[in-house]
């Protein structure tokens, strides 16, 4: 698998309408605060993230549904999936764990589910599904890149 087949296969998510973007946008806070609150009861947690890193998880979890509301309302599949790789690569050299972002997606679409429309989940839910399906995809290509990028920078 490499960026090509990422890309290839974010061109077939669909098209989200606008009142279901809408909808995502007004629950944000609301679903934020309960991932947040999910996450940080898992027993599991410096597993997943790591030592001390609650509020860079937390800042992620803002972050993430700024950005999703962003490629929804105004797909763009590049930047879709540079962003993931860029996301990835940042957050695994803070210490968390591949784990995580499967545990995460899965905690989102459970809360997608419980607080959107069925309308608006099932629009939206293709989206978190195919994260959460390419998951290990975007870790290998992202270690890849850190290899690459460390191989460049030991060139001189």
């Amino acid at each position: 698998m490499n960026i090509d087949h990422l890309l290839n296969s974010a061109a077939s998510l669909p098209t989200i309408d606008k009142i279901a973007v809408d909808e995502y946008q007004s629950k944000t806070d609301r679903m934020i605060a309960l991932l947040n609150e999910k996450v940080l009861e898992r027993e599991d947690i410096r597993n997943l993230i790591g030592q001390g890193n609650e509020q860079m998880m937390q800042d992620n979890h803002a972050n993430h549904a700024r950005f999703i509301y962003s490629i929804m309302k105004k797909p763009n599949n590049q930047v879709f999936v540079s962003s993931i790789l860029w996301m990835f690569r940042t957050y695994h050299s803070h210490g968390f764990s591949v784990n995580y972002w499967s545990v995460e997606l899965n905690i989102w679409l459970n809360i997608l589910k419980d607080q959107l429309s069925v309308n608006s989940f099932n629009q939206i839910a293709p989206i978190y599904s195919w994260m959460k399906d390419n998951v290990h995809v975007f870790a290998e290509i992202a270690k890849e890149q850190i290899k690459v990028k460390s191989e460049e920078s030991n060139i001189f």
